[in-house]
């Protein structure tokens, strides 16, 4: 056989041997690429299911708590008060509550230990 021929012959058939590896190949990726397809609709799946659920929960809570009752019950009372209700403090008029403290384990004794109306608090308990 002619040393042409043979190199001829040789490069057809690994033309052909990479066409089908080739084609195997492909074949394997779009099997792969079906499986991701069906996980993805599953999960797609998975999801609207569980968008029906929260849905079906969230109008049962709503029926529970009845919110609109509980809206209209409340009413305007959540509202921020007027101008005219808000009393502004003047800084100079403010004293600190407690003095400065050398040691932060000392500040929960000298609380304690402080009469009731140098806590912040009117009267005695």
């Amino acid at each position: 056989m002619n040393p042409l021929r043979a190199w001829a012959a040789f490069f057809v058939c690994a033309t052909v041997a990479a066409a089908i590896y080739g084609i195997v190949a492909v074949m394997k990726v779009r099997m792969q690429v079906d499986e991701v397809g069906q996980h993805v609709r599953r999960l797609e799946r998975a999801t609207e299911e569980r968008r029906k659920e929260l849905g079906y929960i969230e109008r049962e809570r709503s029926k529970a708590q009845d919110v609109l009752q509980l809206e209209r019950r409340v009413g305007d009372d959540l509202r921020p008060p007027e101008p005219a209700q808000v009393i502004w403090v003047r800084a100079s008029m403010v004293r600190p509550a407690v003095g400065p403290v050398q040691n932060p384990r000392l500040a929960a004794l000298d609380s304690a230990f402080r009469e009731p109306s140098g806590q912040g608090g009117g009267t005695s308990r």
